[in-house]
């Protein structure tokens, strides 16, 4: 059960916060449907504040799923670590390098809305920003919680925050390498693929966001405070010129907003609300039209209001309530099905892709490189901590003989039958691998020198009774060495123990050598 939700758990993860999400907006669906029309203002906004989260925790996820299967690798890491030790020269080759590395894959996240991909040295330097590759060197600590916290204290940030070129919803993690933390990278949303998703999710409904002035005028590089523009209803908050055109070219109905006395009549309902920060609606009645507005508060990753989502839309009775409700709870499901659907293909795919790449066709054991990979990690764990592990080599005897006596079918499958007799015998937390042809090799970490003559010898044993088909009984010589304080390199124990096999297959085989 522990392996497997090890293999598995992002997925697991992934389904539990959707399947969570999907049942907490069923039930702000449902609440919207059933209250009457005086509770009609409250249920659309929690309509509202579940579709935000909804959408964020959704584009939260797919983050996670990039950082880990594209950015937290040895390729990216590497790259990273070497820029604290170079002069500005090779930090630009290095940067140059990380581009190279990554231009596909953030080029496939800006297909799916995400605008940032934003890489920051440890002390809280930008060192290359996809978005703007030729901004670099500025420090964020001072104006960035998020790269402040996840470089200092070394944790995952997530929330809003404007930044010196864009705003967005950032997620970022820090990295390490090596047991030493090197910097952070970020991925993020902007608030208008939010304002996108929630327009294409409900296109009956208008949304829009603003975002206060000060805060903007504070933070953003002022050759990027043109992206923004004041807001026609609330002269103290700013607008995004993107969104705002993608927005008023989509329904003849918000032109309205052009309209002094429609704005007057939202600006009066609005103001003294909008300074208490907190999440609000109001409907009204305008030539013969009923529309309601809706309030949902942004806020910073210190939990500070810096801006709103607000929607405008025209207020109809239950009728449509109930069909919207219908509505949303197929788009919902769908998408979370889709979304389920999306992690459990990408896991497979990544289970099968790693199991090929550590496994021998033929047998299911260990494949070689994967064994040297493990092995030299028990080797630095050994030296730094002072522990013992023992390097088992072993090889059938006589193997060639069954294969000319038998065929080659049924040489692979004593080979197969052998591997698993072996990972049967030996404990959960050794290692086994096929070393080449009928050769083989095991792993026993955290055992000294006599215990595993003691394991090597049940292994002799095990295989000296068993009756491999169609050929019977079959015998093994074993070499076994054991680490040494003064040993460096992996290869050193196992030559020990190739050199103790040799020594078994020579004076009689069927027998234990240690070396």
């Amino acid at each position: 059960m522990t392996n497997f939700y090890k293999k598995n758990h992002v997925v697991l993860i992934a389904i539990v916060l959707a399947m969570m999400i999907w049942a907490i907006s069923l039930m702000a669906i449902h609440m919207s449907y059933t209250n009457a029309v005086s509770d009609h203002i409250d249920s659309e906004i929690i309509l509202m504040d579940s579709s935000i989260n909804s959408i964020t925790k959704t584009y939260e996820e797919f983050s996670a799923f990039f950082f880990e299967s594209s950015i937290n690798r040895a390729e990216v890491l590497d790259i990273l670590e070497k820029v604290g030790e170079t002069d500005n020269n090779q930090k630009d080759q290095l940067r140059s390098d990380l581009y190279d590395v990554l231009e596909k894959e953030y080029k496939l996240l800006q297909k799916y809305n995400f605008r940032q991909l934003h890489f920051h040295l440890k002390n809280g330097d930008s060192f290359l920003r996809f978005h703007a590759p030729e901004q670099y060197g500025d420090n964020l600590l001072e104006i960035r919680d998020s790269i402040r916290i996840a470089n200092t204290e070394n944790r995952y940030v997530y929330g809003f925050e404007e930044g010196r070129v864009f705003n967005g919803y950032r997620f970022v993690y820090p990295l390490n390498h090596n047991n030493n933390h090197i910097g952070s990278v970020e991925v993020s949303i902007s608030l208008s693929a939010v304002i996108e998703t929630l327009n294409n999710l409900y296109p009956n409904i208008n949304y829009f966001f603003i975002l206060k002035k000060e805060v903007v005028e504070d933070t953003v590089f002022i050759q990027n405070q043109d992206n923004y523009s004041v807001s026609p209803i609330f002269e103290n908050y700013l607008i995004d010129k993107e969104v705002e055109q993608s927005v008023l070219n989509i329904d003849d109905e918000i032109r309205s907003l052009n309209d002094e006395i429609f704005k007057e009549i939202i600006r009066n309902n609005a103001l003294e609300k909008l300074r208490k920060n907190e999440v609000f609606g109001f409907n009204f009645n305008y030539l013969d039209k009923n529309y309601l507005v809706r309030f949902h508060p942004i806020n910073n990753i210190a939990n500070v209001t810096v801006g709103y989502y607000y929607s405008i839309t025209e207020d109809e009775h239950c009728a449509i309530l109930k069909d919207q409700m219908v509505i949303n709870v197929i788009l919902m499901t769908l998408s979370v099905l889709i979304l389920i659907g999306s992690f459990i293909a990408l896991n497979r795919n990544r289970m099968k892709l790693q199991n090929m790449a550590e496994t021998d066709k033929l047998t299911g054991a260990y494949n070689r490189h994967h064994f040297v990979t493990k092995s030299e990690k028990e080797l630095l764990r050994s030296l730094r901590y002072h522990g013992n592990f023992c390097i088992v080599l072993l090889d059938i005897d006589h193997f060639k003989k069954v294969n000319d006596s038998y065929g080659h079918q049924a040489g692979d499958s004593v080979l197969m039958e052998l591997t698993r007799l072996i990972t049967h015998t030996l404990r959960a937390t050794d290692i086994f691998a096929r070393w080449g042809g009928e050769e083989f090799i095991a792993l026993l970490p955290e055992t000294d020198i006599e215990q595993g003559v003691k394991a090597a010898e049940r292994l002799r044993i095990a295989v000296e009774a068993f009756q491999f088909k169609p050929v019977g009984n079959i015998t093994i010589s074993l070499g076994i060495s054991h680490f040494l304080e003064s040993d460096q390199n992996i290869d050193e124990i196992i030559k020990r123990a190739d050199d103790a096999l040799y020594e078994a297959k020579r004076t009689g085989r069927n027998r234990v050598i240690s070396g």
